[in-house]
């Protein structure tokens, strides 16, 4: 097969928070400072403590919603352990990139259907669309390892061969080597 490189690999990936920006807890949490300080000068020390009380119940929904992110994260790198996954090899296909507020990729290996954005929720798995640095382009030659998500599939493992690229041909509709 040739020379081969390692892109993503789930079963090598670490845990982030990254669904929750840091944003969403530190805007809130300085504007929150600010206001109680110019409540407390009031001597306004009900609103105070409510709106304490409000950015500590949106600081909680924020952890608990990574608590669940953490939890598909777990789920999918089982599957990969567990060898609950598919495989495809071939060129990729039908490349399409539609960019508006959200950049959205979707591409074909094999007849087998691959749609994702930047933004996306994927619990861990391989996200980055060529508009952001990835590396699925029309007509690389790719190895994909994929699970089925609720409404696409998701990259677990992603290898490209080198040597191959743009070694694709276009056969009645379909690219082969």
């Amino acid at each position: 097969m040739g020379k081969s490189i390692v892109v993503f690999d789930i079963a090598n990936e670490a845990f982030s928070f990254n669904t929750i920006p840091f944003s969403a807890l530190i805007f809130p949490f300085i504007l929150m400072f600010i206001l109680v300080i110019i409540l407390v000068r009031k001597k306004e020390f009900k609103l105070s403590i409510f709106l304490l009380v409000i950015y500590f119940i949106w600081a909680f929904i924020c952890l608990i919603g990574s608590f669940f992110d953490y939890d598909d994260f777990i789920h999918l790198k089982e599957q990969v352990s567990n060898k609950d996954y598919h495989v495809v090899e071939g060129c990729v296909v039908g490349n399409t990139v539609v960019s508006g507020r959200i950049t959205i990729q979707k591409f074909y290996i094999r007849g087998v259907l691959f749609e994702f954005s930047d933004n996306s929720y994927t619990g861990g798995a391989y996200h980055k669309t060529i508009r952001n640095g990835g590396v699925l382009k029309e007509g690389v030659y790719a190895k994909i390892y994929y699970v089925h998500g609720v409404g696409s599939n998701l990259i677990v493992k992603l290898i490209l061969y080198p040597d191959r690229f743009g070694k694709c041909e276009q056969r009645a509709g379909e690219y082969s080597l």
